[in-house]
């Protein structure tokens, strides 16, 4: 994923300080947009439209009496994004060093010339694309593998230095901690906090637990269990919630391997049968 960048200083710049909140709100959109699929900032009419429906028109001309747009053929293009913002060009060529990088780095693995605790547990790919704990000196040799937090741009500094070489996940999840060598009673409770926000149905200790036992069977030699855990239920904490109660309709079918989902869309079942087609 690459950031598109919004400076802490905007919300005082002369050319928003004046801009309608709708028209800010199409030009973070947009430019969301056009980060996530590498246009160099240039949006189709077409998505604009979309985005601000029948106010369009005057949003995008808003944009552009701002110079925070360009008008062009087809649609518009943010006003300096390439200052900001890395190029189609630069993402993709740092895309494929690192993952000529990683492709070394397993080529290594398998020749026994690096120790395997330098490598992530691959295991752990195999489940919500959950991402394992690395050591130090791994996250240092490849850290443009994962989305790299954004510093603060700097126009006069070159395309390289506007990227952090620290990964999000490497200050608060990607650490050891106690919770790594929690027992089954401290998991349960995990998914019991993680699942509470989600749903007015109780998590009930049994629930919890087979909470626990259904995303654990679905790795393999899951070292960092809590990790596992949690960033499983980030990634998709409906599919584990419970069956609502009163407002339940009587006699629903559920899954008997899988209760707290229905019989006729067990996804945990459906995930099963992928990952062990023969099974």
């Amino acid at each position: 994923m690459v950031w598109f960048r919004v400076d802490d200083g905007m919300h005082g710049h002369p050319k928003v300080v004046m801009l309608s909140l709708d028209a800010l709100g199409l030009w973070t959109r947009a430019g969301s947009w056009a980060s996530f699929y590498l246009t160099d900032g240039f949006v189709p009419e077409e998505i604009v439209r979309e985005f601000a429906k029948r106010k369009w028109k005057c949003l995008s001309d808003e944009l552009v009496t701002r110079k925070l747009w360009l008008r062009v053929d087809n649609g518009f293009v943010f006003h300096d994004f390439g200052d900001y913002n890395p190029l189609a060009k630069d993402v993709l060529a740092e895309r494929e060093a690192a993952q000529k990088r990683m492709r070394e780095l397993r080529a290594r693995r398998r020749s026994r010339e690096l120790p395997p605790a330098e490598m992530p547990d691959e295991s752990a790919e195999t489940g919500n694309n959950v991402r394992p704990n690395i050591s130090g000196t791994f996250a240092e040799r490849s850290g443009d593998v994962r989305n790299p937090v954004p510093s603060r741009p700097d126009p006069t500094q070159s395309k390289s230095s506007s990227h952090s070489t620290t990964s999000p996940y490497r200050a608060g999840r990607g650490r050891t901690d106690d919770r790594d060598h929690q027992g089954d009673d401290d998991l349960a409770g995990l998914v019991t906090r993680l699942l509470t926000p989600h749903t007015r149905t109780p998590i009930t200790a049994d629930h919890a637990d087979r909470v626990v036992r259904d995303i654990l069977t679905r790795g393999r030699n899951v070292k960092y269990r809590a990790r596992y855990i949690e960033r499983a239920l980030e990634a998709d904490p409906t599919r584990y919630l419970p069956t609502p109660g009163p407002g339940a309709a009587p006699g629903r079918d559920r899954c008997p391997r899988h209760p707290y989902q229905a019989a006729s869309a067990c996804t945990s079942c459906a995930g099963d049968r992928k990952a062990r087609p023969d099974a």
